[in-house]
């Protein structure tokens, strides 16, 4: 959330948008890894980060959108006037990509390191 708020700042994007699409992600992430995922391995790592992505990436495109809406009084130039299909499939490869090269490093310095809590 920190990040997100540098990111608000110096974005050319509609204020508010990252911020409010990172706490929705971020909540809703929290209640399915509380409620619906009980173990923490890696595929549970992996949906969470998808889901998060997806959930960013739609509230982000239905906020914008809804803004550009009620400026511009034109529901299709508002919500389907931006490309979201492009971004969201290099957005979720590079997520996946990253995810997987983290947890490596974490087994990696788990094993080596013997440490119980990770």
């Amino acid at each position: 959330v920190v990040v997100g708020i540098i990111l608000e700042i110096y974005s050319a994007f509609v204020f508010g948008a990252v911020i409010l699409g990172l706490i929705i992600s971020l909540v809703v992430c929290n209640w399915i890894f509380s409620s619906v995922l009980t173990n923490r391995s890696f595929y549970t790592i992996v949906i969470l980060m998808f889901l998060a992505t997806l959930v960013y990436h739609f509230v982000f495109w239905f906020y914008t959108g809804a803004v550009a809406f009620f400026q511009n009084k034109d529901l299709l130039a508002g919500l389907f006037g931006r490309s979201l299909g492009a971004n969201l499939i290099y957005a979720e490869a590079m997520n996946v990509a990253f995810v997987t090269i983290l947890c490596l490093i974490l087994t990696m310095t788990n094993k080596i390191q013997r440490t119980n809590f990770l």
